[in-house]
């Protein structure tokens, strides 16, 4: 069974992995820009290639929107995104869509509570969606883990196909660890129905204990709880350790300073990051796999240095990560290369290229250095650049 799902999922990929985007991106200066300016060009740049109207009610657009709602004054923004992303939201109601059957789609309760927070009237389109994912996490079973499969029980690829579980063994993937835990914990905070924040605090050493090498202190892809095997077993996923930094980082700051958890989170925060150090390239960042060797195939790509960036800032800022463990001036450092998967396309709108593409838990290393392949403005990875210039504003190593 496991075989055969490895292989439906395989199939339903290839197609989606064939647009490129390899190599490293010249470095087209962004200098002299600030903030502000680049995340509104970035933003254009999204949605010049990406209309409102064509996103889809899911985790590529509730990460997106995450980045791109961040600063405090994104109201004011002359890209009119908060505007166009409330019309949106009211689409959806409308439409009644959609319903919630696995945490990739809980997500965009996420990104519903921050349209909330930024929108005085009342708004009951986004009331909607939280509501939605709350009463996902009211309803769906537990796993044997006391946490949420990554696939969940009610979920179907279409309304015709079987539930996706009959292919998909019960499992926890690292992506949850921002769409199940970091949106559970956000969403519970403002709902009596479904579980408390605690409940989704303590699930981070569920996810620890489960996914974390203890050799390399990198966390893998996928755990499969009846097998107990671990994917992709040879490597580790850039991007999938990217999202546990962010979360980490997201957490800790959310956390009240007197909750015990804290500690817990701040010591998984800096092994982690210390693991992340020892794969870090000072001129590309990350490669797709985590390798001290690297191959052609294995190319370098950005998310998962965005999400990194992310995570360390907001560890650096709530003083969970001290200045002296890291490397000089690291922040700086990490925008250094950050920077250069900028590309101006014209005065008004720029291009976050090597963004690899969207992945599932498959087990060989040449599925995600082969088949899944870069490409430009990718809504997670131009989301996690927007989450990443907000974070080096607020830290000042960008104006």
């Amino acid at each position: 069974m496991m075989l055969f799902s490895y292989k439906i999922l395989w199939l339903a990929l290839l197609v989606s992995s064939l647009s490129a985007d390899r190599g490293f991106a010249s470095p087209l200066s962004v200098e002299g820009l600030t903030s502000v300016e680049m995340r509104d060009r970035i933003i254009n740049q999204y949605l010049s290639e990406n209309p409102p109207e064509s996103w889809p009610y899911d985790w590529t657009t509730a990460i997106f929107l995450q980045g791109a709602l961040a600063s405090s004054d994104i109201s004011s923004s002359p890209t009119q995104i908060v505007q166009k992303t409330q019309n949106r939201f009211l689409t959806w109601k409308e439409k009644k869509c959609c319903e919630i059957t696995m945490p990739d789609l809980a997500v965009m309760g996420f990104a519903a509570a921050r349209m909330k927070s930024l929108v005085e009237q009342k708004d009951f389109e986004f009331d909607y969606s939280i509501q939605n994912t709350e009463n996902y996490f009211a309803t769906e079973p537990v796993n044997k883990l006391n946490t949420f499969d990554h696939v969940g029980r009610r979920h179907r690829f279409f309304w015709w196909a079987p539930p996706t579980h009959w292919f998909v063994p019960s499992s926890i993937w690292a992506d949850s660890i921002v769409m199940s835990v970091m949106t559970g914990f956000e969403v519970s905070q403002h709902s009596e129905r479904m579980q408390s924040s605690d409940f989704f605090l303590d699930q981070v050493n569920i996810f620890a204990d489960a996914l974390k090498d203890r050799q390399t202190g990198l966390y893998k892809h996928a755990f499969y709880i009846e097998s107990k095997k671990k994917t992709p077993t040879h490597s580790f996923w850039a991007r999938g350790n990217g999202w546990v930094t962010y979360a980490l980082g997201y957490l800790l700051e959310r956390t009240k300073e007197q909750d015990p958890r804290r500690e817990t989170l701040s010591k998984l925060l800096n092994e982690h990051v210390q693991s992340m150090l020892q794969f870090l390239d000072s001129k590309q960042g990350f490669r797709t796999l985590l390798k001290r060797e690297g191959s052609k195939s294995n190319s370098f790509e950005s998310s998962s240095l965005a999400l990194f960036t992310v995570g360390v800032a907001k560890g650096l800022r709530t003083g969970a990560i001290k200045p002296e463990t890291l490397p000089k001036d690291f922040l700086k450092s990490l925008w250094g290369i950050s920077k250069n998967y900028l590309v101006v396309k014209d005065p008004e709108r720029i291009s976050v290229t090597q963004i690899s593409g969207p992945t599932t838990s498959l087990p060989w290393d040449f599925y995600y250095t082969n088949l899944v392949r870069n490409r430009s403005d990718e809504s997670y990875g131009v989301g996690a650049y927007l989450a990443m210039i907000e974070e080096l504003r607020l830290a000042q190593v960008l104006k």
